[in-house]
This record gives C-alpha cells, structure tokens and sequence, in this order.
C-alpha cells in the first residue's frame, strides 16, 4: 500500500526470519501496533513498522516450542524448529535450531525486442530449477539486575548443508530485422558454496532517573562463492562455453544508542547509529570475448544521529524529528580506486506528523522523507550469462533514491483508511539497455530515473461477529511515467486495483478455519504492465488441544495457480515475461509448545537494514 515491506519486530527485538513470524500463534499475540510514518529513530529506509507484543509467560523454568512442516508443491519441501528457554528471576537463557529443505521450479516464456540500427528480437522458454537445504542456531543469555537495567549478548549461525545447484535450459531464436539470425539451444548449471553466516548481537537497556537508554551493537559476516557453466548449440554459428566462478564477502559492525527522557510537556528521544561495511567480489569469466575478469571492493561508512520530539496538543499530539545521515561510499575495481562511483551523501531527513480526531475518528495527517538504497549485489560489476544474447549485470554507477511522501490515515472502530502521494527522485528501476559492446545482446541491470510519482489509497475492515471474523482491503494504486525512445513513446499510468477478503471462523471444540483470497488487476508498477488479472486463493483448517499446547494445521495454498503475465519498457528495449508458477500445494504442520511464552531478549538491533543490502537480491 505505498509503504514497502515494513520491519516487524517481536516485544521489541527486530526479527530477520518469515519463520518467527509463522510460529506465533493469534493466541500468543497481545497487541499489534502498525506504524506508518516511523520516526527518526529508525533507518531512513523504514517506510513501515509492525510492532508486535506477545502475552506474558506462563511460568519461569524450561519453556519449549517444537514445530515441523510439510509442504508439497512441484516439489516436496520440509522444514523444523525447535526452541528452548528457561527462565529464572532476572536470569534468561535460549536457543533455537531450524532447518529448511526447499526446491523451486519455474517454467519461462519470454520475447525481447532491440530497437537500435537493427531491430533484434528473440523468444525464448525455458524451466529453472533450484534445490536448498540449510540450518540456523541460535543462542543467548540475558540478565535483568533489575526492572531498570537489563544486559544481553545473541549469536546466529545460518550455514548451508550442502552445495546446492541450480540449472536452467532454454529454446531461443533470434531475428534480425524479422529475419531468422540464430536458433541456439543453451543450459546452465550454477553450483552454490554458502559459508556460514555469523552475526552477534550484545546490548545495555536501562533507565537513570527519567533518561531510557537503549545501547546495541552488532557485528555480521558471510561469504559464498558460485560457479556458473553454460553450454550452447548454435544452428548457424559456432557453439560455445562459458564458464564463470565469483566470490563475494561482506562484513558489518554497527553501534547505536537511543536516549528518550521528557521534555516539557512531550517526549525528547534522540540517539546515533554508526556503521562500517564492506562487500568484495572476486568475478572471473572465459569463453566469452565481450565479457571481462572484475575485482570489486566496496566500502561505506554511515554516521547517523538523530532527533524526535512527541508533544500533546489540546485537540490531539504533534510529532517531529530528522534524521541527519553522513555516508562516505568508496568503489574499488581491481584495486583501484575509482573517483567516479565513490560517493559522499549528507542527506537531512525530516519528519513530522499531526494526530487528531474528528469525531469519533482518529487521524493523522503526516509528511516524510525516506530513502531507498541499492543492494550490494545490484552495485556488483558481476554478470550473470543467461546467453550469448541475454545477460545481466549490476551498476556501480546507481545512486540513492529519495521518497518525499505526504499521507492521510484514518481509524474507525473496525475500519482503517489511508491515502498518499510519494516522490520518489532518482528512483531505482529494473531496467534493459543494449550492450554496448555486442549490440545483438541484452544487457539487464538496475538504472535511476529522475522522478516516479505514485498516489495509494486504500481501506480495510476487520469486524468481528461471534465466531466469524473477517478481514476486507481495497486498494488502489496509480503512477505517472512515460518512457519514450527507439522503442516509441510508452505512458505507465494505468491504476493497479487490489482486494483482499479473509475470514477466520472460531469452530467449537478448539477447531479453527482460516479463508484467503486477493486479487490484483492489470496495470503498471514502475516500468512493468501486468497484462492479466490474478487471483490467489488458499484455505487452512487447525486443531488444538491441552490449551492450544498442540495444534495440527493443515493449509491449502494457491488453488487457482496463479501465472505472471509481464512487459517491461525501456527507451530501446521491450521485454515479455510468461512465468508459469508452481506455488499450488498443501502443507501440513505439527506444532508442541510448553511454558512458552515472551522472549525476555531485549537486544534491538544495530546496522539491520544494512544487513538486507547484503542478503536481498531487490533493492526495495
């Protein structure tokens, strides 16, 4: 609804896995506060923050939570949990173990057209397969001296079982101004090495008086290598091997420390956040002559205080603040330092909000401004070979997008509404251009635009009548964008509607039916068409006993099977996606828990939004 994917966190630590999420039951859950315009507390990325806070433990001594899933769609995928606690006056042990064991299966059609000197255009399909197995620990101890001072030190370890591959085959022919050029038949293997990934978390929280002070500070690293081997058979030209390997490490340290006290009638709370990063990548390719060996380094220091003030009006609260960042990014290729991409940002942030009630409605009117950054991996040099005619790559060139955004929101008993209209200058988009050194090939990569305008509205009811609850959204969302080059003149500004209707039904005997089904329209979302509608619809049942200490629950998941249907314009390129999904199946959980209940942990968290630069492959 505009505001991106939000960080949720769980009776205050920020949680970095879906899974933690799928383990808490609506039983454990006390209360849920959706944030919609954060403060300058949190990163200048954080556009939403889902606050959730869960019913207090049952007892001290030993808790334990177990859980193991089934699920089977194209393939036949498993995961487990187990969680263990024990907790006596201020003293707080825990530990964690997951294991996941997924595969994925896509089936893909395209057709890509070249507007240049020649027009190129190739229509290609294909299947892509991947299998993934890896497990996670966790581990920690924290001690509250008492209710005014608490310490605590986390470490997780996320470590690949076994090298997994990933292999894709593709039927591509390719026409040079509507003459065939080329048939080529290509498939690939990708063999993955995943070291493990080390993150330790330690923090101070107390309170002097009526100074609050939150102290963390983490340390994270990983490092994996790839080997890419692609084999092609060409009708008309000569076949070819390409063979590529890569090596990328990251590392982060980050400290940041929150201080709230009163002030006046409001509330003062101010801090800093520092954070030191660096990414390498080490690329080698042979058997392709457009392509050339990189070494990358790339490192970024951002220094960050900030500044918020929440003070009550007579008719309702204000609420204000900025977030000043200093960030000195430096890009290193092949040793060398290069002037051109290496970056220094000093960037204000501001924010202010105004609450206040007209009649029985609670309403905010709100302004911000927020960032967007580039993922390391779309900073990479580093080119993945699809074909002599297809390839992507990153763009050390990318630069910051900032979000100016304005917005209404609204609460009514049961309903809530929300409007906005966001500025995104120098926006991060996919984006297709020609190779500039092979212009029968298709170079992807991510590029800024100068400006993407966008307005969201939207409303959601969640009434609750005796055993049935449910849950309506509608949405709207319309862009303006007009991209025009080799490939003509092409307006972006067709509205995407959304709906959703859920429904949970309380059933006699400890019996509980759950109901899903969205839709989203056609229309355009940054430089993309969806060309059909879509509809996903699932449904889940659960059983519970002893207190609902045990539950089986048995889930449906996407009857409808829902395909992607999508074109992307760019000045000289158009491209068509077919993606057939394999998402249908079913899944089946068993879950045992006893004396489980708050995590008494109450480490926040520094640098956690820089962590995601180095695992998400999407910058937003």
């Amino acid at each position: 609804f505009g505001k991106g994917k939000p960080i949720v966190y769980i009776n205050g630590r920020k949680i970095n896995n879906i899974d933690e999420l799928n383990i808490l039951q609506s039983a454990d859950v006390k209360h849920i506060e959706v944030i919609r315009n954060p403060d300058s507390e949190y990163d200048a990325s954080v556009k939403a923050v889902i606050r959730i806070k869960t019913k207090k433990i049952k007892g001290e001594g030993w808790g334990i939570n177990v859980k193991t899933e089934y699920d089977q769609e194209h393939y036949a995928n498993a995961n487990a949990q187990l969680d263990l606690s024990y907790h006596h006056n201020g003293l707080y042990l825990f530990g964690t173990y997951k294991y996941n064991n997924r595969g994925w299966y896509v089936n893909n059609s395209d057709f890509q057209s070249i507007h240049g000197d020649t027009l190129w255009e190739q229509s290609a399909s294909g299947l892509y397969s991947l299998r993934r197995a890896y497990q996670h620990i966790g581990t920690g101890i924290s001690y509250d001296f008492n209710p005014n001072h608490s310490v605590g030190i986390r470490y997780d370890n996320t470590n690949t079982l076994f090298l997994h591959q990933s292999k894709m085959s593709y039927v591509s022919c390719t026409y040079a101004d509507k003459a065939l050029y080329d048939v080529l038949s290509s498939t690939s293997s990708t063999n993955f090495s995943i070291r493990p990934t080390h993150q330790v978390n330690t923090y101070y929280t107390g309170t002097v008086g009526q100074f609050h002070i939150n102290l963390n500070a983490d340390y994270f690293t990983n490092s994996s290598s790839e080997e890419q081997t692609s084999d092609e058979k060409s009708q008309k030209y000569e076949n070819g091997s390409v063979c590529s390997r890569s090596y990328s490490k990251n590392q982060m340290f980050a400290v940041k420390l929150v201080a709230d006290h009163p002030l006046g009638k409001g509330k003062m709370k101010w801090g800093v956040e520092h954070i030191i990063s660096t990414n390498d990548n080490d690329y080698q390719i042979s058997g392709v002559s457009v392509l050339t060996n990189t070494m990358d380094e790339l490192k970024e220091t951002t220094t960050s205080p900030f500044v918020a003030y929440h003070h009550p009006l007579t008719f309702g609260t204000l609420s204000g603040g900025a977030r000043y960042e200093h960030v000195a990014f430096t890009y290193y290729k092949n040793h060398t330092r290069i002037g051109e991409q290496s970056r220094t940002y000093d960037n204000v942030y501001p924010n202010i909000s105004l609450s206040f009630p007209v009649g029985k409605v609670m309403t905010q009117l709100s302004y911000t401004a927020k960032t967007v950054r580039p993922n390391y991996s779309q900073l990479s040099s580093n080119v993945s070979y699809a074909n002599r005619y297809t390839m992507q790559t990153g763009n050390p060139n990318l630069k910051n997008e900032t979000d100016h955004i304005v917005s209404w929101d609204g609460a009514w008993k049961f309903l809530q509404f929300s409007a906005s209209y966001t500025d995104a200058r120098q926006a991060i988009i996919y984006w297709s251009d020609l190779n500039p050194i092979q212009e029968s090939a298709l170079l992807i990569k991510y590029q800024n635009i100068n400006s993407l305008k966008k307005a969201v509205a939207y409303a959601a009811v969640q009434p609750t009548w005796g055993i049935w609850s449910p849950t309506v959204t509608l949405a709207v969302s319309k862009q303006w964008l007009t991209v025009q080059g080799n490939a003509g003149k092409v307006n972006l500004d067709t509205p995407l509607f959304q709906f959703s209707w859920n429904n949970t039904l309380n059933l006699p005997h400890n019996w509980t039916l759950f109901t899903e089904s969205s839709y989203t329209s056609k229309g355009n979302y940054e430089n993309a068409c969806f060309q059909r509608d879509n509809w996903n619809i699932g449904a889940s049942i659960v059983k519970s006993w002893h207190n609902d200490d045990f539950s089986i629950k048995l889930s449906g998941n996407d009857f409808l099977q829902k395909n992607q249907n999508i074109k992307l314009y760019c000045p000289s390129i158009v491209v068509s996606q077919m993606q057939r999904n394999t998402s249908r199946g079913f899944t089946l959980t068993f879950r045992y828990k006893f004396n489980n209940g708050k995590n008494h942990y109450k480490g926040t968290g520094a640098g956690t939004e820089e962590i995601g630069r180095f695992t998400s492959s999407a910058g937003k």
